[in-house]
C-alpha cells in the first residue's frame, strides 16, 4: 500500500492514451502529464485488441517516455485477455505501473500479483518493481472492500 500511495502522490495528472494509436501517443508525450496510461481496455475495440497489444509492446521497448511514469491499463481480470496483456507489455525497463480495472477484492490483486512476480523475474526485473493501481470503483462491491484491496500485497 505504501508504494501505491507514494506513486499516487507523484502522479498529479494522468493522460490516457488509446493503445496502438501512435498519433495519440505522440500528443501525450508532448503533454505536461506526470503519467501516461496506455489503455488496452476500454479504448480498444475487441477486434483491435491483439494489434493494439503488439503495438504497445513495441512502445515499451522503443519509446522514450522521459520523466513520465509509464502505465498500461490492462483488460479486466474477468476476461481471458489480461494475462496476455502483461506478457506482451512487461519489458526490462517499462512499464512502471499497471492499471487494473474492475478490481473487486484483495484476491484479484493477489492473483495478478502472483503472475506479475513470475513475469518480472522472467524479464530480469526485481520482484515488486512494477506498481499496481487497482481501480476499485467499477464493481459494486469493491468500494466496500477498498481497505482490504489497498492493503493487498
Amino acid at each position: 500500500a505504501s508504494l501505491l500511495l507514494s506513486a499516487a502522490r507523484r502522479l498529479r495528472s494522468m493522460h490516457f492514451v488509446p493503445g496502438g494509436s501512435q498519433k495519440f501517443l505522440d500528443k501525450a508525450l508532448a503533454s505536461n502529464a506526470d503519467a501516461l496510461i496506455v489503455d488496452l481496455e476500454d479504448s480498444v475495440a475487441p477486434a483491435d485488441k491483439l494489434a493494439a497489444r503488439l503495438e504497445v509492446s513495441r512502445w515499451m521497448e522503443t519509446v522514450d517516455f522521459g520523466t513520465k511514469t509509464c502505465c498500461v491499463r490492462i483488460n479486466a481480470l474477468d476476461t481471458d485477455l489480461w494475462e496476455a496483456d502483461l506478457v506482451a507489455t512487461l519489458r526490462a525497463k517499462r512499464p512502471d505501473m499497471y492499471v487494473v480495472p474492475k478490481v473487486s477484492s484483495k484476491e484479484d490483486i493477489e492473483r495478478i500479483g502472483a503472475v506479475l512476480s513470475r513475469l518480472e523475474r522472467s524479464v530480469g526485473r526485481p520482484e515488486g518493481s512494477v506498481t499496481l493501481m487497482p481501480i476499485a470503483t467499477e464493481v459494486p462491491q469493491a468500494p466496500l472492500r477498498a481497505h482490504e484491496i489497498a492493503a493487498a500485497p
